[in-house]
């Protein structure tokens, strides 16, 4: 059973946030390794050749707009989601920059 925790005790996330990031999170990961990335970025990288499993992502779990993607990410800033943490790090022209660490 994955763990849900924040930094400041258990998540508030909801039920389908946590699904919906227990998805998203790997494949975030593993497309932007261990660089910065917004919402829109993500919304961009469905159309390229190596976003179709993002697309697939963001379909099942109903996050397929920037604005749905950044409402979920700032819900689930600090939470350690099956060994990924989605960290808030500032902002750019584009919105907010995130980026995804192990924590194990």
């Amino acid at each position: 059973m994955p763990t849900w925790r924040s930094a400041g005790g258990p998540s508030t996330l909801s039920a389908a946030d946590r699904r919906g990031l227990g998805a998203l999170l790997p494949v975030v990961a593993g497309l932007y390794r261990d660089g910065l990335f917004t919402a829109r970025d993500l919304t961009l990288r469905t159309e390229a050749a190596d976003g179709a499993g993002l697309r697939l992502v963001l379909g099942v779990t109903d996050t397929g707009t920037s604005r749905r993607i950044g409402r979920r990410f700032k819900r689930a800033s600090g939470v350690d989601v099956e060994g990924l943490r989605l960290t808030h790090v500032g902002s750019d022209r584009d919105g907010a920059l995130w980026k995804i660490d192990a924590t194990q």
